[in-house]
């Protein structure tokens, strides 16, 4: 057996149940939801941590994170974009689901949401250091605050402007009515006590209750077990032949969700008789096989200008 973080198995286990679920696999929806939730968690744990001991430019750690997000995204939306005869500017913008819901074409709606939150949290930390030095001093009570505060934010908007049910996801692509799914991610990144980790998942609990009453098995069911998890059970045991297959999906959950679209398109314009097995296990294959194509540009830059590498290193 192998002791890992369970973070990287539920990453891994969140986008192979995306997959899935649009193959018609399985029933359950809200990876998508419960990866958003992890973001925020991943943030205070790698990025805080970077901003508390920068003593020089603190827009790189903060900015360069987003950056790696976008980057590869971009790329890929204005390949298949240009492919399929579809260019527009607000998919590579990250303006999709702001400006043109529901008009089809080529978006994701978790990424930009994604970094759209990391982009307006991350120039206020840059730009406005009394909000940094509260965070840094009571990360906990920081982070419980905003979770709360854009949950009710959610609420009033669904309720009194949209006039939509509060669980209904399609009305949710806006970062601020999913903010609080994101600083929940790292409210529970932060709590270190069992009081903390209490009131975590007591609001964990509230933010779902209504759902997991009225309609279980919805977005918020994933989204709440696999956030409890992450809270009281930070590390896991696996037995050692499945932990490369977990990594691999894990940190893989970019391409895989990017080009999984793609493949299944494919597959119903073109191949229906395969097997829908069949087929969402290609487009883990494909996700997989692209990210290591990705992940290879490193080598090239390397190859090519090996005394300037390291600045594109850090930002390509």
């Amino acid at each position: 057996m192998s002791r890992q973080d369970t973070t990287i198995l539920l990453r891994a286990v969140a986008i192979t149940a995306v997959v899935l679920g649009h193959f018609g696999l399985q029933p359950y929806s809200g990876g998508a939801l419960f990866l958003l939730a992890l973001a925020g968690f991943n943030f205070v744990k790698f990025t805080i941590p970077k901003i508390s001991d920068t003593t020089g430019n603190l827009a790189e750690p903060l900015l360069r994170y987003g950056w790696k997000l976008y980057l590869p995204t971009a790329l890929y939306i204005f390949g298949i974009s240009f492919l399929t005869g579809q260019l527009s500017w607000t998919p590579l913008l990250m303006l999709t689901e702001a400006l043109e819901p529901g008009a089809g074409g080529i978006g994701y709606w978790f990424i930009e949401v994604l970094l759209q939150i990391y982009l307006v949290f991350g120039l206020i930390l840059i730009f406005a250091p009394k909000v940094r030095q509260v965070m840094l001093r009571t990360p906990f009570k920081f982070f419980a605050t905003a979770t709360i505060t854009f949950f009710i934010v959610r609420l009033l908007v669904l309720t009194f402007v949209i006039g939509a049910h509060p669980n209904e996801l399609e009305f949710l692509r806006l970062p601020h009515l999913l903010a609080f799914t994101y600083f929940v991610g790292a409210m529970a990144a932060v709590a270190q006590t069992s009081t903390q980790k209490v009131i975590t998942s007591a609001t964990i609990g509230a933010i779902c209750a209504e759902s997991l009453f009225t309609s279980f098995g919805d977005d918020f069911t994933v989204f709440f077990f696999g956030m409890l998890i992450v809270l009281w059970l930070p590390t896991i045991s696996l037995p050692k032949v499945i932990v490369p297959t977990v990594n691999t999906l894990a940190f893989s959950s970019l391409f895989i969700y990017l080009s999984h679209f793609q493949v299944e398109s494919v597959f119903e314009d073109r191949f229906t008789f395969v097997p829908a097995e069949v087929q969402a296990l290609i487009a883990l294959g494909v996700g997989i096989a692209m990210t290591k194509a990705w992940k290879s540009r490193l080598a090239i830059y390397e190859y090519l200008v090996p005394t300037k590498s390291e600045p594109l290193k850090r930002w390509a």
